[in-house]
């Protein structure tokens, strides 16, 4: 929780000066060129670092796996950087990633790899359960982040490359600090033992049999989330795309506690699918998403009503027209917390070949849809640029999460429709309380600055106050949550 108030508070002053300091155009095309490559590296991955971490997590003492896995690390690395070479070469890179700088293309390819294998490195730390550390570690470079962005801001020395290499810089020392970190556990990131052939080939077989049916998956992922964002480039710009990566980023915010229980949760998923135990899962389900779901929609909806005022603190009048855009993509986190910790259960039980068969047709789905809300009206479109591809995800999003949602409650024994009317209750009553503070103070108080954060004072107490009296819409009893008040008291006190 202390990670990710500061990385919040953290994400809050970091959005705030990016967006400003590159401009809205630049700031387009990094979203544009990063969200490529990580859709390029998880085309290659195809699941298999997913694979990794539940693996690992089930049988930590096989470090031979970690080696394995850095060779597969290597070999995707090489791939990804020899099709570039060719795409570049032949000068296709024009169509592929129009109005972007081979300069930048390819600074967008090494931050894609880089972020993956420090992802890596973060599940190898959770999986010996190292997590506490890793936080602590995280919460360190969250400060050196925020650091080096002002004194980049404040000099006048923000741009699109500098910004590249600030993301090199602290991904870098993520790397190295958790090394260090496993070195004093005696868990070796880089071991050095020889994998015999037998255990080689047991490990292909093995990844094969996990990631195989997540091949095509992958494919027709990377194309239908490439083609969401190209779409919009092509025909809406990169101001458009800086609006809806602004919008993006900010509802990141929004998830960023759910998506730090995602690897601890998928990890629990896995320790508990080994044992071939229904109940853990089934317990670690009800208690953990609907209460991470409350905690995402608390700030989601708060944003989302407030979308216009935040839009001019974080990125200025240059961005106000992405208010509507923002409104609506605040809410696609709060159903993600549903999709990921769900979708955390089919990696963790081995079900890939029927996620990725739903989870494919859900994206050809939104193809058209996609066409439908961002092509120009000559072409049968709507020309809606940053608020259609908002309006797209976000719908996908709700029908996408529900399907999984309803093969997961069939495996463990849960009532759907109890977890769909929480979704839908929540949502409704959070916008209902949001929305009627903020009106209520606007018309006794003209200042914006004072009413938005009277309106969040307001807001946060009457939230508490309707979890309190219903204690059951984050999965817990009265007598709970009066146990953590006292525990929380006496701490305060000591």
């Amino acid at each position: 929780m202390l990670s990710n108030t500061t990385g919040l508070l953290i994400g809050i002053i970091t959005q705030s000066l990016v967006p400003r300091a590159l401009g809205i155009s630049n700031y387009g095309n990094f979203g544009f060129i990063s969200n490529f490559f990580k859709r390029v590296v998880t085309l290659f991955n195809s699941g298999a670092s997913l694979g990794f971490y539940t693996k690992l997590s089930k049988r930590p003492e096989e470090s031979s796996m970690i080696r394995f896995f850095w060779f597969f690390v290597l070999l995707v690395a090489i791939s990804i950087c020899l099709t570039m070479l060719i795409i570049i070469s032949l000068d296709f890179e024009k169509y592929l990633l129009p109005d972007q700088l081979k300069k930048f293309i390819w600074l967008g390819l090494f931050w894609g790899l880089l972020t993956w294998a420090t992802d890596i490195v973060g599940n190898i730390v959770d999986a010996y359960g190292h997590t506490v550390t890793r936080e602590k570690i995280l919460i360190s470079q969250k400060i050196l982040g925020l650091g080096s962005i002002l004194i980049l801001f404040y000099s006048k020395e923000l741009t699109l490359t500098t910004f590249f290499y600030y993301h090199y810089g602290i991904l870098i020392y993520l790397i190295v600090t958790w090394w260090i970190l496993l070195k004093k556990k005696n868990v070796e990131l880089f071991p050095k033992k020889r994998l015999p052939i037998d255990t080689l080939k047991s490990y292909i077989k093995e990844y094969y049999i996990y990631s195989g049916p997540l091949i095509i998956y992958a494919g027709i992922q990377f194309i239908t989330g490439f083609f969401d964002r190209w779409i919009l480039q092509w025909y809406s710009g990169s101001e458009q795309q800086g609006l809806f990566t602004l919008s993006n980023k900010v509802a990141a915010l929004c998830f960023i506690f759910s998506n730090a229980m995602v690897p601890l949760i998928t990890r629990e998923f896995s320790i508990a699918s080994k044992n071939n135990n229904i109940d853990i899962m089934k317990t670690t389900f009800i208690k953990y998403i609907p209460m991470l779901y409350v905690i995402t929609a608390f700030f989601g909806i708060f944003i989302s009503v407030h979308s216009e005022y935040v839009v001019l603190i974080i990125g200025g009048n240059e961005y106000l027209d992405g208010a509507f855009a923002m409104s609506i993509m605040t809410i696609y986190p709060i159903h993600q917390t549903y999709g990921r910790l769900s979708n955390s259960l089919f990696y963790a039980t081995g079900q890939t070949k029927l996620y990725s068969i739903l989870a494919s047709g859900l994206l050809i789905t939104g193809l058209p849809v996609v066409y439908l809300m961002i092509a120009p009206s000559d072409l049968l479109g709507l020309e809606l640029g940053a608020t259609g591809l908002a309006l797209k995800m976000v719908m996908m999003q709700f029908f996408g999460v529900n399907i999984f949602l309803w093969f997961n409650c069939r495996y463990l024994n849960m009532n759907f429709f109890k977890l769909l009317w929480h979704q839908l209750y929540i949502v409704g009553v959070f916008y209902f309380i949001a929305y009627f503070v903020s009106s209520s103070l606007d018309v006794f108080i003209n200042q914006n600055l004072i009413s938005f954060i009277l309106s969040g004072a307001l807001y946060s107490i009457i939230i508490a106050g309707f979890i309190y009296l219903i204690p059951q819409s984050i999965s817990m009893k009265r007598v709970e949550i009066d146990r953590h008040i006292k525990q929380l008291k006496i701490k305060l006190l000591h």
